[in-house]
């Protein structure tokens, strides 16, 4: 059985090999984190597409290691290509705001048109990432995160895969003072905390790393908590960006 497969011959995760790198240093002196992940198989001279995949968690919470909560079918279809895959950190809130995040995603494009190809010239020579041919991926808020890249980028990114995307209208559109759920589903604030201490005391808890807690119960029982850290930006919605009036010049050639 080859090292790089698992027990059933499929590619995952660890087939590639990875190197992190910072990308971003933030004014606080935090450095912003990425995992450069190179297939499996590397043939030398070859010049490879580059998938940017982005993790889930809801802006709240995740990293850019959370990869058994990822696309299970992205490895396989990554190495099939032979392509390089890059999987950021980007900031959180509520400490970070919609824009901070949004800041973070244009930090890592700059990053990728500056630096990763010299650092992938150094972990392995002879090989180079296409920019050319960039596929950005993600789900939930993944697919958030590469929504923004499609639309900031659209004549630079070849293509644009959401899944299940936070792309809706998070201020005009639906999320102001909107219940998740009927209320009588609904545990109490106590209950709530309680469930968020105990899910944080697990180490492979994916969502909560945050001490927030209020700000956690509020997402539970009431989305316009996204509204308080979006602020009065409606940039921050993808929607909002590619319709009439947003700053969207265009999308992907396939989306």
């Amino acid at each position: 059985m080859a090292e790089n497969t698992s027990a059933d011959g499929s590619i995952t995760w660890a087939s590639f090999k990875k190197h992190t790198e910072a990308f971003h240093v933030l004014s606080n002196q935090q450095h912003l984190q990425v995992d450069i992940h190179l297939p499996p198989s590397l043939e030398a001279g070859k010049s490879h597409p580059l998938i940017i995949t982005y993790h889930g968690g809801g802006l709240i919470g995740g990293d850019r290691g959370g990869y058994e909560y990822m696309s299970p079918w992205l490895p396989a279809y990554a190495a099939e290509a032979n392509a390089i895959i890059v999987s950021p950190d980007h900031r959180l809130l509520p400490k970070a705001s919609g824009r901070d995040v949004r800041d973070d995603l244009d930090a890592l494009w700059k990053w990728v048109n500056s630096s990763l190809n010299s650092i992938v010239g150094q972990i392995a020579p002879e090989h180079t990432a296409d920019l050319s041919r960039i596929l950005v991926q993600g789900e939930s808020a993944g697919g958030f995160c590469a929504a923004h890249l499609a639309l900031s980028y659209p004549d630079k990114i070849r293509a644009a895969m959401l899944g299940y995307p936070m792309v809706g209208g998070f201020h005009e559109q639906g999320l102001v003072k909107q219940k998740m759920f009927p209320p009588e589903l609904l545990p109490s604030k106590e209950e709530l905390a309680s469930w968020i201490k105990q899910q944080n005391a697990l180490e492979n808890w994916p969502l909560v790393r945050n001490d927030d807690t209020n700000f956690l119960i509020g997402l539970f029982q009431d989305q316009a908590a996204y509204l308080e850290a979006f602020g009065s930006d409606k940039d921050i919605s993808p929607t909002y960006r590619a319709a009439e009036g947003g700053d969207a010049t265009g999308i992907p050639e396939r989306v």
